[in-house]
């Protein structure tokens, strides 16, 4: 795909074209089953310490929105789910790779604990949206949040099929197996 000053980025025609096996699923149907809508990583940004990522200039606060009201309104999903993330994880467990990722997140930083408070917030647009019954929490291990949090409990009890991700401040790719 060539891009053009003209190509306009983020929405429908950012999606690239399915791989032939996905191609024979009906989407459709897949997204009428049980399903869970997560928010994750979408922190205070705008002015704050990861600021240059610029999540809102690239269409992701807006689409989560979207995406959330579909779901709000569609009978089967049955979960809706905030995980944010703590940019400031010095006394977290962690590795060497770890150990350098938050580092490089706070270099220079001269903070105070309200503002690290602040950092660590659901966006407002975000939390004005959020329901007395969602699910809260905090990835407890690097980019991931399927350990240490509630939220496999909350998948399982609730029979969850289908999981829809929003996804925020970070670029990074996922996978895991059902």
């Amino acid at each position: 795909m060539v891009v053009t000053a003209q190509t306009e980025l983020g929405g429908i025609q950012a999606i690239p074209e399915l791989a032939p096996q996905w191609k024979k699923l009906n989407l459709a149907e897949i997204l009428k089953r049980k399903a869970a809508f997560v928010s994750i990583s979408q922190n205070n940004e705008s002015g704050g310490a990861l600021g240059h990522e610029n999540h809102r200039e690239r269409g992701s606060l807006p689409a989560t929105i979207k995406t959330l009201k579909a779901a709000r309104k569609a009978s089967n999903f049955v979960s809706f789910n905030w995980i944010g993330y703590n940019i400031y994880r010095g006394s977290d467990p962690q590795n060497i790779f770890d150990k350098v990722q938050y580092e490089t997140w706070v270099e220079g930083l001269n903070v105070n604990e309200e503002k690290r408070q602040w950092d660590n917030e659901l966006v407002d647009e975000l939390q004005e949206l959020v329901e007395p019954d969602d699910l809260q929490s905090h990835e407890c291990a690097l980019q991931t949040s399927l350990i240490g949090t509630p939220f496999p409990l909350e998948l399982a009890r609730k029979r969850v099929e289908v999981i829809v991700f929003k996804e925020g401040v970070h670029r990074r790719k996922c996978s895991f197996g059902t």
